[in-house]
């Protein structure tokens, strides 16, 4: 574990993931009891990224950057969001869900929709029913094999024309730095 100064009283962890899953329910509060073992200092874990409004914030500005690149008023367009997803574990589906809604709420978009690509329902399905332009935001933190391969293969089923707000995972874009420091910011701050 790392030696801190004496005079740190607070730390605080942001996980950077898209769930709460095994890492986080398990793995991770193991490693912050040992270590709190070896600090007098308070000790504060958040919610995953995920969870935070300012992630979701950060989505939909790269959906409504794209809509108006490609000419399209935001206020036509569907915003679809693809997550994961899992039949086994549903707090991969959570986040997905939770972002749809806050997203939804700003009313920015004609329709706000979750998918999955490995539950129901799925990009392909969605899309499907959906008039009009449609805006698929992967949400996937790193630019890896389900953002580059499993992501464009979903959109290429549904025989539509999509639009992708980026390339690479949403770690990659450079809105996603100020993100994590406006999480940190506001945490410090309250």
């Amino acid at each position: 574990y790392p030696v801190l100064p004496k005079n740190i009283t607070r730390i605080i962890i942001l996980p950077i993931f898209m769930c709460r899953g095994f890492t986080l329910r398990t793995i991770l509060p193991g490693l912050i009891e040992n270590f709190q073992e070896n600090t007098t200092s308070r000790i504060n874990c958040l919610q995953p990224i995920s969870q935070h409004t300012e992630l979701a914030d950060m989505v939909a500005k790269r959906a409504t950057i794209c809509a108006d690149k490609n000419g399209i008023s935001s206020r036509d367009a569907h915003l679809i969001l693809v997550a994961h997803g899992s039949e086994k574990h549903p707090e991969s589906a959570q986040s997905a869900q939770q972002m749809a809604q806050y997203i939804r709420s700003r009313n920015i978009f004609t329709s706000v929709n979750e998918s999955y690509l490995e539950q129901v329902p799925t990009p392909e399905t969605i899309i499907t029913d959906l008039q009009g332009p449609v805006i698929a935001e992967g949400l996937f933190l790193t630019p890896g094999r389900h953002f580059s391969e499993d992501f464009p293969a979903a959109l290429t089923r549904s025989k539509r024309s999509v639009l992708i707000p980026a390339e690479g995972g949403l770690s990659t874009d450079p809105m996603f730095n100020n993100m994590v420091c406006d999480v940190l910011e506001r945490v410090i701050r309250a």
